[in-house]
């Protein structure tokens, strides 16, 4: 799957991919949004509007290295069902900020190449384990 990067909001261009996230409660709500793919990121950032929006019910709390090695937080974790490239997950993401960030708790999970150049990314599903011999 191909996804070309964002070239309106972000300078200089970087790589999104659109992804489904789910609630974990009984009304089973969803929102598709436009993800920024960080590899430097270790976990998945959803803005407390989506969340909100969801009805997703906190977790538990964390804090999170900044860039700069600064402890920052605390701020609410939740599981939730994400779905990227036709796979769906259930992870762990943090409430905050104002834009999906997609981190290496999901992304490791696929993958991936990006296409500075050409700017595009392509995401391909993981394969199945191998069956033990």
């Amino acid at each position: 799957m191909r996804h070309r990067y964002n070239h309106t909001r972000l300078g200089p261009p970087a790589p999104v991919v659109p992804v489904t996230v789910t609630s974990s409660s009984d009304a089973g709500t969803e929102a598709t949004r436009v993800g920024l793919v960080d590899t430097g990121a270790e976990v998945t950032l959803l803005p407390h509007t989506l969340l909100d929006s969801l009805g997703a019910k906190p977790a538990g709390l964390c804090h999170i290295l900044g860039v700069n090695r600064t402890v920052i937080g605390p701020f609410p974790t939740y599981y939730l069902h994400v779905e990227l490239a036709g796979v769906r997950t259930f992870i762990k993401v943090v409430g905050g900020g104002d834009e999906v960030i997609l981190g290496r708790n999901l992304l490791n999970d696929f993958k991936m190449e990006l296409d500075g150049p050409a700017q595009t990314l392509t995401v391909c599903a993981p394969s199945p384990p191998s069956p033990a011999p």
